[in-house]
């Protein structure tokens, strides 16, 4: 997973390079700021997230050693579940693409779940699986 990690990381700090360089060309003040600083958001999560897969993986198989194969179902479950929540949260307004404010409020409201996601370290936040 160590490798995987490291990958994954060499990836996302690549797609966000090119992601702020098409903000910088797009939108100006206001707009870059916020796309900036939702993007710095996001790699933060997506940096945190396999860091709680593979710990919570490995505190599983402490309890329930026998059981790797159902553990890591369930916190694919757990991503899965994360991912559809920020989606959900930001389809009301991604789904109003006539004007960019909207598009706009719908990246912040995704930021913001998935700020409170990080913050509680996964577990305990407003989605229901993560108990």
């Amino acid at each position: 997973m160590t490798g995987l990690k490291y990958d994954f990381d060499i990836e996302i700090a690549a797609a966000v390079k090119t992601i702020t360089q098409e903000a910088a060309r797009c939108m100006w003040d206001t707009g870059n700021l916020v796309a900036l600083k939702c993007l710095a958001d996001a790699q933060i999560f997506l940096t945190k997230l396999p860091t709680w897969m593979m710990t919570t993986y490995h505190s599983l198989l402490q309890i329930s050693p026998d059981y790797g194969a159902d553990n890591w179902k369930y916190i694919s479950h757990c991503v899965r579940t994360i991912f559809e929540f920020i989606h959900d949260v930001r389809k009301i307004g991604a789904g109003l693409i006539v004007h960019g404010s909207y598009v706009m409020w719908a990246c912040l409201q995704g930021q913001r779940a998935a700020a409170e996601l990080v913050e509680k370290d996964f577990s305990g936040c407003s989605v229901d699986v993560l108990l």
